[in-house]
């Protein structure tokens, strides 16, 4: 071990002429943690005698500073990170109580940053990290982040502006398996759908909070009290959250931190689930009433309002493709609107719209509580087919290229050719099923207000299961073998073994 490769701690003040900044200290760390992994076996024991207020004998190094203990080692790096983050000192009793947060001391740091100095100074061994290898992973996720790099995987409702609910080229395979439990997150019920940025996980709750939560481990990052019910999935353009929430507003939220960029009052109920053009936010309202309702159109930069169109309660949330927006409303209409908020066309499809449609190539799918699904003509509103098979709709439908997936409020799962309107094969749940069908390549994956979550393949046969115990109704989110979904008891990281 040539522990002169070891950037000390006064040298490294010393260079800044300053205490250093978040990134330059996060640089510091990711260089310790490539020494340690690259000397697994034999770690450097950091030179803290300079941070201590007190003598403590029980850390005192040995010469050569070295260790066998990659846990020993890695708290050792954890209390000069502390020190750099807080320009504190570590005090001999934090070991049995913990240190104050670091953002209690520094609120400019991040928390990501103040989650992985806290974990490394756990004083329970098992809740520390596992490996060197872990703590450096997190360090280089920590820096993709502060330097605005948020790569999107899941930006919106259903994915994507055209609502498809499908992701085509991963393979999912749930034959002979079974689902289990990776963590779950109590964060109140969930009705909203999760999206994903970088890694973490994006949702509102019925709790009034709006939650970042790393999908790794499940633990909240930060949380913003929207002060009402959050059933609106947002909507993720560049670094800032777009959602609404039961009390009216809607929030431009900088997902890097939980600040809010502006907020909007648009004095009507917002369930529908926001989606962004190259300017503008377009996102549904329910006047308190439920007589009426609006679509709307808005800066996405300052929140103006650019235009807004009565066309009953909105409880769908719009898709959109080419300057065009489809969305239906509690009149029993199914609208496309133009860019400039001028109507293209409507159709009545005699019910209830509160699904959100799936725009594919020239057509449209979309259900009604009429207990039809549609396939309708993009360009003039034309019926292509209906099927009045499927049941009472407020499930959205997913598509899985050659058929249709949707839920109904009688609890069954029904495909549908996708060409043809004919029905392909039906699962029956015990529960309604308001939760949208997400298509993995050919499988199947919803939850039902049973408490069950299913994978089902292409022709409806049951894969596999999962009882998470409460009702879900929020749609979900498959990434890296992990399944990411909302229940009435928090979120769920699930996994096929």
């Amino acid at each position: 071990m040539d522990s002169s490769k070891i950037i000390s701690l006064e040298d490294f003040v010393k260079q800044q002429n300053r205490y250093p900044g978040e990134e330059e200290v996060l640089q510091w760390a990711i260089q310790i943690g490539n020494l340690l992994e690259t000397d697994a076996g034999t770690y450097p024991l950091l030179d803290y005698k300079n941070i201590y207020v007190e003598n403590d004998t029980r850390w005192t190094t040995a010469n050569p500073p070295v260790t066998s203990d990659a846990s020993e080692a890695l708290f050792r790096t954890g209390v000069v990170l502390y020190y750099l983050l807080t320009r504190e000192h570590f005090q001999i009793s934090y070991y049995l109580d913990g240190p104050p947060a670091v953002r209690q001391k520094n609120p400019q740091i991040s928390v990501r940053f103040e989650s992985i100095a806290l974990r490394l100074l756990q004083n329970i061994r098992s809740l520390r990290y596992n490996s060197v290898s872990d703590f450096r992973s997190d360090m280089l996720r920590l820096q993709k982040e502060l330097t605005g790099d948020w790569p999107l995987h899941w930006a919106s409702f259903k994915g994507n502006p055209l609502r498809t609910n499908l992701i085509p080229r991963i393979t999912l395979s749930a034959t002979g398996k079974t689902l289990k439990e990776i963590w779950k997150a109590r964060i109140g019920e969930i009705w909203a759908s999760p999206v994903m940025a970088g890694e973490s996980l994006f949702v509102g709750s019925a709790d009034g909070n709006f939650y970042s939560v790393d999908a790794q481990t499940g633990n909240v990052i930060w949380k913003l009290n929207l002060a009402a019910r959050v059933e609106s999935t947002a909507c993720i353009n560049g670094v800032l959250a777009y959602v609404g929430t039961d009390l009216g507003n809607l929030h431009a939220v900088n997902i890097k931190n939980g600040s809010v960029k502006w907020k909007k009052s648009l004095g009507e109920y917002v369930r529908s689930s926001p989606i962004c053009d190259e300017n503008h936010v377009y996102v549904g309202s329910i006047n308190p009433t439920r007589k009426t309702g609006m679509l709307w159109a808005l800066s996405k930069d300052s929140g103006s309002v650019i235009w807004k169109k009565q066309i009953g309660p909105v409880f769908s949330s719009p898709a959109i493709e080419e300057g065009e927006i489809f969305i239906g409303s509690d009149d029993g209409n199914f609208y496309c609107i133009s860019a400039d908020g001028s109507e293209k066309w409507h159709i009545n499809l005699n019910g209830k719209i509160r699904s959100t449609p799936v725009v594919v190539k020239d057509s449209v799918y979309i259900g009604s509580f009429g207990g039809i699904l549609y396939k309708i003509q993009k360009e003039d509103g034309k019926v292509v087919w209906q099927n009045d098979q499927a049941g009472s709709i407020y499930s959205s439908p997913g598509y899985g290229r050659s058929f249709i997936a949707a839920g109904n409020n009688a609890g069954s799962v029904n495909l549908f050719f996708a060409t043809s309107g004919k029905k392909k094969g039906e699962f029956g749940t015990g529960g309604p099923v308001t939760a949208s069908p997400l298509i993995v390549q050919q499988s199947i994956l919803v939850g039902s207000n049973d408490g069950k979550f299913y994978i089902l393949d292409a022709q409806g046969a049951l894969l596999c299961t999962f009882d998470a115990q409460a009702p879900i109704n929020s749609s979900a989110y498959y990434r890296e073998n992990i399944i990411y979904v909302g229940c009435d008891a928090g979120l769920l990281a699930l996994a096929l073994s």
